[in-house]
């Protein structure tokens, strides 16, 4: 109990010693966080500005982009398409593109416009159109660009700031790698700030300027299945035969470039067949036609005692009818 006596008596100075530790380190902390700035560099110190700024998408105003559709049936897809143009001309908008399809067999044609018109007019003028004939189908689409909006106003509030900043700078540059340094960071942000405006009217157009497209068109057409009367009948039989001579024509006429050089080539194989068989010699045992007996008139008898003609050595003797004598055997 005495030995700790001495140790408790040194416990109020001891804090006070540790009190005034803590102050000192607080101080020098202190001391080194004021200091840094002026260790940085202003492009680096705009740089870690920029992106500074916090947005507040509750004190913004809601941001949509609005985008309709529609399918009317009308009688007449080109007058009506017209009388949609000028339905948006009056309520502040204009055509952005307009397309036309002819009429064909199975439908009366169509057409299609693409209009932008003010967005708190969309409803209005969706109704006017549909009244232009039997609406068979229409939608919208909304979405909501708030942030994106918000978030371009603040980034671009942040450049515009930075880019002031750095034109003071550049006046008070004196130095050659300062002044460059600073007209790099400024080209920079103004191309950033110049994409950035480009983003901001694009999403202003589309907020205030709801697109629509419309599709007018016509009730489909059955096709004719044939004739239905005798009439009908005998004049679809002759357009049957005038179709079927054409297409026989056109048939010759495509096969007539091959008839010619295909006659030639059949006439030139007959010629060398024909040259071929006339140098062929006779065959041994056949007469030439010029040796040829020539038949007997009917009734018509040789005299008996007519000696047959005397044969040729080497050839077998024949009658004047002219059939070969075969000599009796000698067995006989």
């Amino acid at each position: 109990m005495t030995a700790s006596r001495p140790l408790t008596r040194h416990w109020p100075a001891l804090g006070g010693l540790a009190l005034v530790g803590a102050l000192a380190l607080t101080g020098c902390s202190a001391g080194a966080m004021n200091a840094s700035p002026s260790a940085v560099s202003p492009v680096t110190e705009l740089s870690a500005r920029d992106g500074a700024t916090m947005v507040d998408p509750v004190s913004t105003d809601r941001s949509i982009i609005t985008t309709g559709w529609a399918t009317v049936l009308v009688e007449e897809p080109v007058a009506a398409a017209g009388e949609a143009t000028r339905i948006a001309e009056r309520a502040g908008g204009h055509v952005e593109s307009s397309s036309t399809n002819a009429p064909s067999e199975y439908s009366g044609g169509s057409a299609s416009v693409t209009l932008r018109v003010p967005a708190v007019s969309l409803a209005q003028v969706l109704e006017e159109i549909g009244a232009l004939g039997e609406l068979q189908s229409s939608s919208t689409n909304s979405v909501d660009v708030t942030m994106q909006v918000a978030d371009l106003d603040a980034r671009i509030g942040a450049l515009e700031s930075a880019i002031e900043r750095l034109t003071e700078l550049l006046a008070e540059a004196d130095s050659t790698d300062a002044l460059i340094q600073i007209e790099t960071a400024m080209t920079d942000r103004q191309a950033e700030l110049d994409s950035l405006r480009a983003q901001q009217r694009q999403l202003d157009d589309q907020v205030s300027m709801s697109t629509l497209t419309v599709d007018f068109q016509t009730e489909p057409t059955a096709p004719k299945t044939g004739p239905d009367d005798f009439l009908a009948g005998i004049v679809a039989g002759w357009d049957a035969l005038v179709a079927f001579g054409g297409g026989l024509l056109v048939v010759a006429g495509v096969l007539l470039p091959w008839l010619v050089p295909i006659a030639i080539i059949v006439l030139v194989v007959w010629l060398i067949v024909r040259a071929v068989r006339r140098r062929r010699p006779a065959a041994p045992g056949t007469l030439p036609a010029s040796a040829a007996p020539t038949p007997e008139a009917p009734g018509t008898t040789p005299p008996a005692d007519q000696p047959s003609p005397a044969a040729a050595p080497g050839t077998t003797p024949t009658t004047p009818s002219g059939w070969p004598i075969v000599p009796p055997r000698e067995d006989a």
